[in-house]
Formats: C-alpha cells, structure tokens, sequence
C-alpha cells in the first residue's frame, strides 16, 4: 500500500508506478515541532522550494547571520535521505532573534504570515541598513529599484484622484513583498458554524478583487480646497471698498491661481496658501496594481479572518479557494511610466500591454482549523507532477491533484518564469511554462536517476 491508501501496481502504470517507489524510498527532511511550532516549519520548507531565494542567500554580497544559517537549513531539508531525518530550527530563531530584538518565547499559537514578515525582515539585514546610512541623492532615492532588496521585493503602482475637480498626482511607486487577499470582501454567512461564501472562490477573483478601484467619501482636497478659497477671496475682493484691502486680496487671489495653474499642487505651497477655516472634502478613488519590475517571488497571503458582530470574535471564513499551478499576472500589473493612459480617475488603470508575467507554483500553505487554533501544513513541489506534502516532521508524497484541492489555502508561493522562456515559447505559453518548469526541477536533482531520488 502507498500514502494514497491503494497498492502502487494497480493504480499507476509501470514506468509511474517506478518513479513513486523511488522517491517514497527517500525523502527529503522534516522539521521537529518544537512547542506550537507549525507555523514556522511551514514557512521555512516553503522557503526551501524557492529556487530565487536559494540564489539570494548564496549571494556573498548579501550574507548576514540569518542568510548563511537559512542556507544551511535548506541544504539539510533538500537531501533526499532512504531514512526519516528531521531538524530544528533553533538555530534560526536564534539568528534571528539575535538580529532583529524580537522574542519567539513559548512558542505560542502564531500566524505563518507574521512569521514570513519577520524571516523577510531579517533577510533583508545588513544591507537596509548600509542603505539607510549612505547619503543618496535625490535622484537615488527616487529610483525604486535600488528599494528592492530581497526577491521577494517587487514595484507597486497606486493612483489616488478627486472625483470633483480630477486631481491626480500621479501613479506613485512603492516596494511590494506580498499580497494581502481578504476572502471576507465576498459575501458571507456563517453555514453550520462556519463563515464561508456561498460557493469556492477563485485566485483570480481576489487579485481582481484587490486591483480594482474604489472610492473614499469625505478626503481633503488641495485643488478643491484652493479653488473654494479663489472664490472667496475674489468675493471679497470686489465687496471691498478699500483700495488698500482690495489690493491685498487680488494679490492672494494671484498666489492661488498660480498655485491652481500647476499640473500637481504641492503639500507645502497648499499649507502655505490654505487657512484653516477652508477644508473642502470630496470623494476620491484610489486604485492599487503591480507594476515593473514584479516580484521575482511572489507571496499570496489568503487572508480568512473575519469579524462576527454576534459574538465580537474574530473568527475563521473556511471559503475554499481555487489556486493554478501557472498563475498569469499579466491583468494585474500596471505601466507606472503611463500616466498619460491612466489620468481619467473616473475609470480604471489599464493594465500594461507589454508586460508579460506568468508565475509557477512552487509551494502552498494551508490551515487546518480554527482562527485561533490549528495546524499549518506545507506543499513543496517535487517533480513530475508530484509535490511533498510536509506536517512536521512527517513528511508524504502527494499528488497534483491534492495541492490544488487542499482546503484552507493560506499563504501560496509563486515564482516568476523568466521571460526568455514565455518569448521563445511557440505552443501557448501556459503549456511552455509547465514543460519549462519541469525540466529545471529535473535539472535542480542534479541529473540524478530516478533510484537515486
């Protein structure tokens, strides 16, 4: 009998049924749970599946405490062993613990994507802060580029506008590390105790979810704010019977109009120019995508909690969600460079013609229970079709078809294909990435016989 709980012969033809034997022969490690430690072997062995964050921390340049003993941990994880080896993560949390003042104490129930932040944090070391300490002139500190320090680092475009007057200051750039998806944006009701939408969601539906614009009543703006002012002070202006208080008013009327005729209106000519008895507020609508470059690693965090006004808890939404294996992105990023294209706030940003981002799914995170407590398992992908399905110290081949059917999806790995390959691709590009995809997990076994996996 095999881990799927039938005999190999008689569910998998000869030359699969070969392949599985082989690789339930020898495993790769496992984790020990060292006291409600789940949440963080999950997110290491995820790790561990990342060929971009393998490049990372070999990287010499790039090398603190955390890095080199990372790289170890991963090493060790990775040998395909004919015999159970497992490992702590000691010596991690202590690198950690050592770089960044933070205490994992008693290891209490925590949230894997809490732990991710603090791994990224601690990843990104020595050089934040040689970065923080140079003097960067302004045209280097403009540069995004030079922000993005680990792979999982990424741009983001963000425009904000007035619905009233069409004040836009640009697609402004920031960095992006993950992508935090609420499933409690659909509708919910709690069926048999549980808070879940009425039917599965897909992956697709919440990235679309969290790139689309909207709009927020009640902001402060700077053009409506000064045009309110203009008028009132021309009102006063031409009510006044003084020269002298005419003159002083036409004046600031002139400062205004300045101020109004410039494409963007400055924070500090605005405080300068508003007294604080004038605030016109006026809708906004405010959308955020990806732009380029996009994050060589891109973590998805699912995010299931929601709060029940019956009981005042936070509590656990059990949607299911459908997640590829080969995730395109494309409709998601943004050319920040065109803000031509995108400067009617009325309508949507448009997602860039020319970036072509398809990403692979390299490992998966999935809760088991409730919102307060539970248990945390990891997909790695392994080759052919096949994944390592990792609790722990006990580690299990699984298939495809148990990834993508896993319930409670929480955090999801994807690694961006180089665009060489979707470029050269001549069959459509999803079928040329999984094709591609498997070749290089063939060559990262270092070209090892199937009975030597």
């Amino acid at each position: 009998m095999n881990m799927f709980g039938s005999s190999v012969s008689s569910e998998y033809p000869e030359e699969e049924r070969q392949l599985v034997e082989a690789m339930e022969k020898k495993k790769v490690g496992g984790l020990f749970n060292e006291g409600n430690t789940c949440f963080m072997n999950s997110v290491i062995q995820s790790f561990t599946s990342l060929e971009y964050l393998r490049e990372y921390v070999k990287d010499e340049e790039k090398k603190n405490d955390v890095c080199v003993v990372l790289k170890r941990m991963m090493e060790k994880l990775d040998e395909k062993k004919d015999i159970r080896h497992c490992y702590s993560i000691h010596d991690l949390i202590k690198s950690m613990e050592e770089k960044s003042q933070l205490r994992w104490s008693g290891y209490d129930q925590e949230d894997a994507q809490e732990f991710f932040q603090q791994m990224l944090t601690a990843l990104e070391g020595d050089k934040k802060e040689e970065q923080d300490k140079e003097k960067e002139s302004d045209e280097e500190k403009k540069n995004i580029e030079s922000q993005l320090l680990t792979p999982f680092d990424g741009v983001c475009g963000m425009r904000v506008g007035c619905l009233k007057c069409g004040e836009m200051e640009g697609i402004r750039k920031g960095v992006i590390s993950s992508l935090d998806l609420s499933v409690s944006n659909f509708n919910q009701s709690a069926f048999g105790g549980f808070f879940q939408t009425s039917k599965p969601l897909q992956l697709e539906e919440l990235l679309a979810e969290y790139c689309k614009m909207e709009i927020i009543p009640g902001v402060e703006c700077y053009r409506c704010s000064l045009n309110g002012m203009l008028i009132e002070v021309q009102r006063k202006a031409e009510e006044s019977t003084s020269d002298q208080i005419k003159d002083i008013f036409n004046a600031r009327a002139k400062e205004l109009q300045e101020a109004l005729d410039t494409n963007v209106i400055d924070e500090k000519d605005y405080k300068k120019l508003r007294p604080n008895n004038i605030k016109v507020k006026s809708d906004k609508s405010k959308q955020t995508m990806l732009g380029s470059p996009t994050n060589p690693i891109l973590m998805i965090h699912i995010n299931r909690s929601v709060f029940d006004i019956h009981t005042g808890y936070t509590r656990k939404n059990h949607t299911p969600v459908k997640f590829p294996l080969i995730l395109d992105m494309g409709p998601y990023i943004v050319d920040v460079k065109d803000e031509e294209s995108n400067r009617d706030v009325h309508v949507s940003m448009q997602p860039s013609e020319n970036e072509k981002s398809l990403y692979q799914l390299r490992a998966a995170i999935v809760h088991i229970g409730s919102h307060n407590f539970g248990h945390y398992e990891c997909y790695r992908r392994c080759n052919q079709g096949f994944w390592w399905k990792i609790s722990d110290e006990n580690v299990s081949l699984a298939k495809e078809s148990q990834v993508l059917g896993a319930q409670g999806a929480f955090m999801l790995f994807y690694e961006k294909i180089p665009p060489s390959v979707i470029a050269s691709a001549t069959a459509d590009p999803l079928t040329a990435a999984t094709a591609t995809a498997t070749t290089k997990e063939l060559h990262h076994d270092e070209g090892q016989d199937i009975t030597d996996m």
